[in-house]
């Protein structure tokens, strides 16, 4: 990948980054005005997905330098310390999941967490399975959403399946950067449009 799209997918981190920011901050003023606790736990796991992307924001702009001198020792440093993004965004995600799902077990949670952990620390191969789980996740939400929306349909729901539809289909293409980097872009559009959709939805909501 050349120095100018990195360039660029570090801005496009950055808007992603404020984006579910935004998310997490609009959702945990609805809690501070209805006291609802599903709306705690939207802000919570939105809370850990944008501290994850801020995390490999940080990184991207700490390590952008050294794809000039050696990327052999810019894809050896990204190697180490891409579990500071992985693991916040798969515990957010978890979040989310339990919050659609109705899973309060706090234990149970815990258990997930963990187990994850574990085959992160333990197993290797820590892009592939972070491209999974993450990919199963959004879609187990998107279709909770999916159910929801037709159940009683209204714009603002539509928004936020949407979204998290988009979300998923960037893990497709972030899947298939595995075989080709020609997918890019189309995995920055259904990111950053996904993250946009939720974040207006729950502005709306706000309002």
């Amino acid at each position: 990948m050349n120095l100018m799209f990195s360039q660029i997918g570090i801005a496009l981190d950055i808007i992603i980054f404020l984006l579910t920011a935004f998310i997490t901050a609009t959702s945990y003023r609805l809690y501070r005005a209805f006291r609802k606790r599903n709306y705690l736990q939207f802000s919570t796991g939105f809370f850990l997905i944008s501290t994850g992307y801020l995390a490999i924001t940080i990184l991207n702009i700490v390590t952008f330098p050294l794809m000039r001198v050696s990327d052999l020792g810019y894809l050896s440093l990204e190697g180490m310390l891409t579990l500071l993004w992985y693991l916040p965004v798969l515990a957010g995600l978890l979040i989310l999941t339990s919050l659609y799902y109705g899973v309060d077990d706090r234990k149970l949670q815990l258990l997930l967490i963990a187990l994850l952990t574990a085959g992160f620390v333990m197993g290797g191969g820590a892009a592939s399975a972070f491209f999974v789980f993450s990919g199963l996740l959004f879609l187990f939400i998107a279709l909770r959403l999916f159910e929801h929306y037709r159940a009683a349909p209204d714009t603002n729901s539509l928004l936020i399946l949407l979204g998290f539809s988009m979300l998923f289909l960037s893990k497709m293409a972030s899947g298939a950067l595995f075989v080709h980097e020609g997918v890019y872009a189309g995995y920055y559009l259904f990111k950053v449009g996904g993250a946009a959709l939720i974040a207006y939805g729950m502005w709306v909501i706000s309002r």
